[in-house]
């Protein structure tokens, strides 16, 4: 199972629908999950599990708190490029290369099939936004489900943080 801190785009109607008044965090989430689609194509290599992680983590909503939401999104991108760029220098530590190295002289160094190609593999795929179990955070525009946001989708997030909330969900492989 894997953890992931999620930026998530809903409306903010559907939002609002999912607190309950008193307002009660752990409701709010199972709300949230309860509308949340499970088994489609926009988890690609992933199943939602209906449960949340323990403890918690941090849960922003944009119709309370829209500057943490909006500091979420705008940092996504920088963390999944150093997380990237980590897990290539993890890939590498093996030999007597690093990230400097060209790629030819990587790919001739690592051993096929192993622990370092898996993480140099991780690492290209979060290059290419594309999501897979060492991201740590996901995004979702309500359609598919992304490493980060792009540019027009921070944007977005910055004009209406009431759309958005980020909590911690948790996926399985499929």
């Amino acid at each position: 199972m894997y953890s992931f801190t999620c930026l998530i785009k809903l409306d903010r109607n559907t939002i609002q629908s999912c607190m309950p008044n008193p307002f009660d965090e752990d409701k709010f989430i199972d709300n949230i999950l309860d509308l949340m689609p499970t088994d489609d194509d926009s988890y690609d290599d992933f199943i939602l599990v209906k449960e949340v992680p323990q403890p918690v983590g941090e849960v922003f909503i944009g119709l309370k708190d829209p500057a943490n939401v909006i500091s979420f999104a705008v940092g996504m991108k920088a963390r999944m490029m150093q997380s990237a760029l980590t897990l290539a220098s993890t890939a590498l530590k093996h030999t007597d290369l690093t990230i400097a190295n060209s790629l030819a002289q990587c790919f001739t160094a690592i051993p096929t099939d192993s622990t370092d190609s898996y993480m140099l593999r991780c690492a290209v795929e979060i290059l290419d936004n594309h999501l897979n179990s060492e991201c740590c955070e996901l995004y979702y525009n309500g359609s598919t489900w992304k490493c980060f946001p792009y540019q027009n989708d921070i944007d977005d997030v910055i004009a209406h943080p009431e759309n958005y909330i980020v909590l911690p969900l948790m996926f399985a492989d499929k």
